[in-house]
Order: structure tokens, then sequence, then C-alpha cells
């Protein structure tokens, strides 16, 4: 066979072959695929920058992505790196979040991890600050609110039960006294007794 130079595998002039060539009208032209890019908290998780994360995750003001990326930086033993060391001015979003979204049962359990941990980080910092002071208090008041709610939900909860169980053993109790059957005082028994 004959080689031409240059068309050899290896070659630079191999690999560009066919890039010129235009598909006819028959042809099946396959599409490139194009990978989806990362959102930029996504990609701020990867180069291992979680404060700038949290930050970007904060920007989006969609509390799911918020909570997710808590949560993520949770798992990874990050949360406390990604709070910590935040001037008020950084520190002032994550609160407003946390007071917006704690009462609300998709994101509480997440929002008392995250305010478990601003606390930690800043401690008696948060309550000096002018610009935290009506935060924090204002997340206190929201928590306060939800343990009440959580309180009165588990009394109500414990009174259903015992009017629960009360009833079923009415039902079950009900229920042997009708296959009794009615006592007549002849002694005849009836079908419950077996005689």
């Amino acid at each position: 066979p004959e080689r031409f130079f240059g068309t050899n595998p290896g070659t630079y002039r191999y690999f560009l072959r066919g890039l010129q060539h235009e598909p006819a009208g028959g042809d099946v032209v396959v599409g490139e695929k194009r990978r989806k890019k990362l959102a930029d908290y996504d990609q701020e998780i990867r180069r291992f920058r979680f404060k700038n994360a949290l930050d970007e995750a904060l920007k989006t003001q969609d509390p799911a992505v918020v909570a997710a990326v808590a949560e993520d930086l949770a798992q990874r033993g990050a949360l406390l790196p990604a709070i910590r060391g935040r001037s008020e001015k950084h520190l002032e979003p994550l609160l407003r979040f946390l007071v917006r979204e704690v009462g609300k049962p998709a994101y509480a359990r997440v929002c008392c991890r995250v305010a478990d941990v601003v606390l930690e980080a800043y401690g008696d910092q948060a309550w000096d600050s002018a610009v935290t002071l009506p935060l924090v208090q204002s997340l206190r008041s929201a928590v306060d609110q939800e343990l009440a709610l959580q309180q009165r939900l588990t009394e109500v909860a414990g009174a259903l039960e015992a009017l629960l169980a009360g009833h079923a053993a009415g039902v079950s109790a009900g229920g042997a006294a009708r296959l009794a059957g009615p006592d007549d005082g002849t002694g005849a028994g009836s079908v419950a007794d077996g005689r």
C-alpha cells in the first residue's frame, strides 16, 4: 500500500484530517456533549474554598441551595471554618437567612445546626456588634417561638395518643361484648363463653 507523508498515525497531520470535511445532505451529525457548568458555590467547594462557597450560596437567595451547601459543609467538617473569621458585613446575610428560615420545617434542622456553629464561632462577639445584635436577638426570638410550637405539638400528640389508645380499648371491649351477646339471665351462656 502506498503511504503519503504526514498521514501516518501519530502525526499532527493525521490528527487534523477531516476537520475541513463538510457533512453531506443525508449524513447524521452527532453534536458535542457539553458538560454542564457547575454553579459558583459548587466550584468553590471543589476548590476547598468553603467560606466563598457559603457566600455564593447566600447570594442565590434560594433557601434550598443554602441549606444544601450548609449540609455539605457540615458533612465535610468544614462548616465551622466556613463561618469563622467573618466580618460583620459577611456575617449579616447568614444571620438574615437563619432568622428567615429557622421556622420552616424543611430547613429548621440545618438552620439550628448553623446557628449553633455561629454562636460557637462568635460567642459574645455576636452580642457586642450594633449590626449583628438585632439579628441575633431576632434569631433567638424565632428559635424560642419554634421551641414553644414544638412543645405544643408534642403535648397535642400526647393527648391524641391517649385518646386513640382509649378509643382502641373501647372498640376491642365493645367487640367482645357483641360476640358474647346479651345476657338474658337464663344461664344458657353464649358463643363467647363456649357453653
